[in-house]
């Protein structure tokens, strides 16, 4: 039996035990535990909302399956997210996630990260992010939140198929924990600081990490002309990374810092090492005119740098500034308006480093000033519409407007029916608009990429149990790739055909006990184009499915088990071993010291992580290219020590 056919019977009789519950809490120490009922999401309205009631189909990774399951990196947590499955493209190593089965980019930037709300992009290329999945603190966070769909009328370009929010803790206190572990030939560790007195408040989160390096064969099957073609030579992938993140906040002003580095392989054409560093600012302040208006500034700036050590031996370095003046108006009890205006302006260079020196491979800048606006109305506690629109002018072209609108109905207490359409666009990279390289060429005339998607979304939820089950129908349009041009030529970035992606996806989590908790998903697409033949579109139909299940003594140890399924891409190794489906189980055990010694001010405890205990080897296509390139880890054994202390 598969991972997809047991996640999916586990799920069933989850949903038969869930239905039959009640809301009674049975033991008082589970009142510590997140209610899944009364859970509120920020990330659909920019304000908290029920997230029965939030106009997105949306999922919460809480603090509590976080430590629960013992996650190393923000990429790991989202492998637990119903309709993400981890990819990467030829230049980043396990660089982005796709949504719903959207492969159709060489890179992540149909998904946009959030941090705290506030955007973080690399412009370049569009979507390079494993500096974030890989290095982010996951100390710092408090929850992430994931919306699958459109997201551009709240958070403009990028938030394509889907926006992911980090949102991280509230300092508390005083308070300072670390964690520090080993494996073979490689260790790595994290801390954070929190304090808090009177108005201000602090938090400090710091993460790093040395992974012994992926050995494995790779064939290089495209440069016959150097003398490598069907060449089988051995490579070390890198696996290592720092990151560190700070917040202040003082009488709602607020100020975010965060520095990410990873250090991985990108397989653009033959192996080369690469490094990936992102430094992302924001400064924002709230205030309120009145009780029923809330208003905040920010100025968000995100720096970004990849450079590789082979070929094609470039230097890439980007900018992305975004001013933004957001209000939220409760006009009625019954109605509430999200609207604002934004500044986007984004600059980049891309550099070749080989002979001869400082050749320009792109450099250009944008402007993108846009106004929007959403309102909710709520008839009655059962019923709510809601509507919105976005409207940009990005750098030469026309103003143009995407919008969303939606109908939330709950006709029992715990029965909750979302319809939603949304429309988002992704506007072109730096180097799409003006890359000159005798391989790929940008195209000044480039239009944005959109999409429109439609979500039908049935739901069950109580305090100790969720159930959802959604439709989804999406239509992209006006896709951005690199095709041949009339010889002599070179290949350029052109907009084609349109990609239609539909599906369905369940998810479910249960608190069987305040002990025992499970969750699982299911997703299941096909996928569609007439792009032309050889536009390199890459679809992801077929089944997608991952489920976990922790238990938890609070006084002693914590148990868990994580597994996903992943289908096969179709696409060709060219030497390498040809993309096949593959099964990801993660292991995590905790063992509570401080609790021998009665105190419960300070926490001590062992812990071993595992990661693909399976030993599953998997192999992924490099985006167009659809060259084999070594995805994921062998078996990893972590083994490690946490020590805490808080003081209110």
């Amino acid at each position: 039996m598969t991972l997809a056919q047991i996640t999916f019977a586990m799920a069933c009789s989850a949903c038969l035990v869930g239905a039959a519950e009640t809301d009674t809490v049975v033991d008082p120490d589970s009142l510590a535990l997140e209610s899944l009922l009364k859970m509120e999401v920020t990330t659909a309205s920019k304000f908290p909302e029920k997230l029965s009631a939030a106009p997105g189909v949306v999922s919460v990774i809480t603090q509590d399956e976080l430590k629960r399951f013992g996650v190393l990196t923000v990429g790991e947590a989202l492998e637990r997210v119903p309709g993400l499955a981890p990819t990467s493209s030829y230049f980043s190593d396990r660089n982005m996630f796709a949504v719903r089965g959207d492969y159709v980019k060489d890179n992540g930037s149909h998904v946009l990260l959030l941090i705290n709300g506030r955007p973080t992009r690399e412009t370049l290329d569009g979507g390079v992010m494993s500096d974030l999945l890989q290095s982010f603190p996951v100390n710092a966070l408090e929850r992430i939140e994931v919306i699958r769909g459109p997201g551009s009328v709240l958070y403009g370009s990028n938030a394509f198929s889907g926006v992911i929010n980090l949102i991280t803790k509230k300092a508390r206190g005083q308070s300072a924990s670390a964690r520090a572990f080993a494996t073979g030939g490689g260790s790595g560790g994290s801390a954070e600081l929190t304090f808090e007195r009177g108005d201000l408040s602090i938090l400090v989160a710091g993460q790093t990490r040395q992974n012994p390096p992926r050995r494995t064969n790779f064939v290089y099957p495209l440069l016959p002309e150097i003398g490598l073609y069907g060449t089988s030579e051995p490579i070390a992938v890198p696996d290592r990374g720092n990151g560190a993140y700070l917040c202040i906040d003082f009488k709602g002003l607020q100020f975010m810092g965060a520095y990410l580095q990873d250090e991985s392989m990108a397989f653009p054409l033959v192996p080369s090492n690469t490094r990936s560093h992102r430094g992302f600012t924001n400064l924002g302040y709230s205030l309120s005119p009145t009780a029923r208006w809330q208003m905040r500034l920010d100025l968000t700036h995100t720096l970004t740098r990849l450079d590789t050590s082979a070929f094609p031996f470039i230097s890439r370095s980007g900018s992305d500034t975004v001013a933004e003046w957001t209000n939220i108006v409760r006009v009625t009890a019954g109605d509430t308006v999200t609207f604002g205006a934004l500044y986007n302006y984004i600059e980049g260079t891309e550099l070749t480093t080989s002979p001869p020196p400082s050749v320009i491979g792109s450099q250009g800048s944008r402007r993108a000033p846009g106004v929007y606006w959403q309102w909710e109305h709520r008839f009655h506690d059962a019923f709510k519409l809601v509507g919105g629109l976005q409207s940009n002018k990005i750098g030469h072209l026309d103003w143009n407007t995407v919008p969303r609108a939606g109908a939330i109905w709950s006709p029992a207490k715990h029965i909750h029916i979302k319809t939603l359409y949304g429309r988002a666009f992704r506007a072109p990279s730096i180097n799409e608009l003006h890359l000159v390289n005798i391989g790929l060429m940008g195209n000044l005339n480039l239009q944005p990429e959109y999409v429109r998607t439609i979500d039908v979304s049935l739901s069950y939820q109580t305090n100790r149990f969720l159930a959802a089950l959604t439709y989804f129908h999406s239509r992209q349009s006006g896709i951005i790739r690199g095709v041949l041009s009339e010889f002599p030529n070179p290949p350029q970035y052109r907009n084609l055909g349109t990609v239609r992606i539909a599906g369905f996806e369940t998810e479910v989590k249960q608190y069987i006990t305040d002990r025992l908790f499970y969750s699982g998903s299911l997703l299941y697409t096909r996928n569609t184009t007439d792009a032309p033949t050889g536009a390199g579109h890459l679809t992801g139909p077929g089944w997608n499915a991952s489920t976990g299940i922790s238990y938890q003594d609070r006084r002693s140890y914590t148990l868990s088990l994580q597994g996903a399924f992943r289908p096969r891409i179709p696409a060709p190794g060219y030497g390498n071993p040809a993309s096949e489906s593959y099964q990801q189980l993660n292991a995590h055990a905790r063992f509570e010291l401080s609790r021998l010694f009665g105190d419960s001010t300070r926490g001590l405890a062992l812990f071993a992580h595992s990661l693909n205990l399976a030993n599953q080897k998997a192999w992924l296509p490099a985006g167009h290219l659809q060259l084999g390139f070594p995805f994921q880890r062998g078996r990893t054994l972590y083994y490690g020590i946490e020590a805490s202390f808080a003081r209110d």
